[in-house]
């Protein structure tokens, strides 16, 4: 090989233009190894998944085989957290197409209760507030006087009934089948004592007719 003439990184180029590979160098030494990296700080565990709590008990059904003017659910158990009823009912009354009905409580019928009432339709939405009076309302059940085979559905909640300490609030809400409104309602007993009855009944003379279903389950 002639004489090199110029060094290019790795490479070494002679007089005539010829590469050759230049092997004649050192290795240099191993450089250090870098630092490792900060390992990342662990999440949080992620919470345990709940138990059973909310499930619905049934306490007890009825589905009238003869018409009657109530529905008496009694000793009732002090031991679910909440109550829940629902009633999907038709009274036997003409006019007009609807009936109220309402809940007594451990079947006190004095002036405990106070309640306060809403509906809405298509043109608006109706009011209406009571204090101090012998029953509570839960809704106004389709009646005789509407088309056949129509009926209207409450849900009601009683929150906390076994408690002896405070008066027992109460909400409903339903469906008004024989004109076609939405309703709300909700209310105080007045009364500090445990709920171990609920009665349903009609408000305005007729009865619940046959088919009516009742259902009341215990909230854990």
């Amino acid at each position: 090989m002639s004489n090199p003439v110029e060094l290019s990184k790795d490479y070494v180029i002679d007089d005539n233009g010829k590469i050759y590979v230049d092997s004649i160098g050192t290795t240099g030494a191993q450089g250090i190894q870098g630092i490792q990296g900060i390992q990342g700080i662990q999440g949080p565990a992620g919470s345990s998944g709940g138990g059973s709590g909310g499930a619905m008990v049934l306490i007890a059904s009825e589905v009238l085989s003869a018409a009657s003017n109530s529905k008496v659910f009694s000793s009732i158990t002090p031991i679910y957290n909440n109550l829940k009823l629902i009633v999907v009912a038709r009274t036997s009354i003409n006019s007009p197409a609807y009936e109220a009905i309402g809940i007594r409580l451990n079947s006190d019928s004095g002036n405990n209760y106070d309640y306060s009432f809403v509906e809405s339709a298509a043109g608006g939405v109706g009011s209406l507030s009571y204090t101090n009076v012998n029953v509570a309302l839960l809704g106004y059940a389709a009646s005789a006087g509407a088309s056949a085979g129509l009926a209207s559905q409450y849900d009601l909640t009683l929150g906390n009934y076994a408690n002896t300490t405070l008066h027992k609030p109460y909400s409903a809400s339903g469906y008004q089948a024989s004109l076609n409104r939405s309703q709300s309602v909700g209310g105080i007993w007045k009364n500090t004592g445990a709920i171990n009855s609920i009665s349903v009944i009609t408000l305005g003379g007729g009865n619940f007719v046959i088919g009516s279903a009742f259902y009341l389950y215990g909230i854990t």
